[in-house]
């Protein structure tokens, strides 16, 4: 990506000849090819290019040769309209030849491509063989391609979802359902505002929005939250508190845990805890959890769920303590 294939000014010289075959995929990404006979002479697969530009060439930009022993091509890659990782090449008028010279029977997909004219018919004079190449470009809009990459997590686990679609709207381009490790690419895009949205099996849907800029490279992370939510297995609710002091309250627990303590706790939910305290309270999850209480018993620290104290908490405690336990002042005899 990103190379200059620059010849000599007898301008003889041809870039990249490929005869590439069987699976996978090149891509020329970026690439500048002037004062050449020929930029690209492809032989074999054809190959994805985007984003490259073609001036001073005294023949052709891409030839694409005869080659009888090859099936269908593979697909649209140097310019689909569905596909966001195609196109967005500039053939510059200083070309001498036909800016693509197809040899093959199969019709070859230029679209999305800048042909330095927005005439049409100027751009069918610059093509031989069969290509498809509407819609184009305005002049001089190729070399300001935008583009986004959407990284699409597990809300819950944090770990990437491999098999999403994101969709962009307004745009002809197809969902993508590729992506390396979550990470699901649009290499060129038109400037503006899109709409991205995000599917993916045994998930919520999700939508973002985006701002392109012109020849910037911007990215999002959406994360999905699971259908059915966090609530199979263990958990913990809101539900019984746990401390030692009194507190009234009438209150039955739903659930399959059994409350243990001092006092009545009143909630709702599932789960297993000590403590007294009034409180409403619901609990989520099918199995064991503990719980918070929410009552008339004070929210201090030592009206709190078993287990070891924060640090702060553990002050708190100290203080209250004393207040509780001062000793009583004996009157001295006189």
């Amino acid at each position: 990506a990103g190379v200059t294939f620059r010849g000599s000014a007898a301008r003889a010289a041809t870039g990249i000849k490929t005869n590439f075959e069987g699976p996978g995929q090149v891509i020329i990404d970026g690439c500048h090819f002037l004062t050449l006979a020929e930029g690209m002479h492809i032989e074999g697969e054809i190959l994805t290019v985007r984003r490259c530009i073609f001036e001073d060439i005294s023949g052709s930009a891409i030839v694409v040769a005869n080659a009888p022993k090859l099936g269908p091509f593979a697909g649209k890659s140097i310019g689909d309209a569905g596909e966001p990782g195609t196109g967005y090449n500039t053939f510059m008028s200083t070309i001498d030849g036909p800016a693509v010279v197809n040899e093959r029977e199969e019709t070859l997909a230029l679209e999305n491509n800048d042909w330095d004219t927005n005439d049409p018919a100027e751009i069918a004079g610059r093509l031989e063989g069969p290509a498809d190449y509407e819609p184009f470009l305005a002049k001089g809009s190729g070399i300001l391609a935008a583009s986004f990459f959407c990284t699409v997590w597990d809300a819950t686990r944090l770990q990437p979802i491999l098999h999403a679609a994101v969709a962009l709207s307004p745009s002809t381009f197809d969902p993508v359902t590729e992506n390396e490790n979550g990470v699901y690419a649009f290499p060129v895009l038109p400037e503006g505002q899109y709409e991205v949205a995000v599917e993916a099996s045994g998930y919520l849907p999700a939508e973002y929005y985006v701002d392109l800029v012109s020849g910037a490279v911007s990215s999002a992370t959406i994360p999905l939250l699971p259908l059915g939510g966090a609530g199979e297995g263990e958990g913990e609710g809101e539900g019984e508190g746990e401390g030692e002091g009194e507190g009234e309250g009438e209150g039955e627990g739903e659930g399959e845990g059994e409350g243990e303590g001092d006092g009545e706790g009143e909630g709702e939910g599932e789960g297993e805890g000590e403590g007294e305290g009034e409180g409403e309270g619901e609990g989520e999850g099918e199995g064991e959890g503990e719980g918070e209480g929410d009552g008339d018993g004070c929210d201090c620290p030592l009206n709190r769920k078993s287990g070891p104290p924060a640090p702060s908490d553990a002050l708190v405690s100290a203080a209250l303590c004393a207040l509780l336990v001062r000793p009583k002042r004996i009157p001295r005899e006189k």
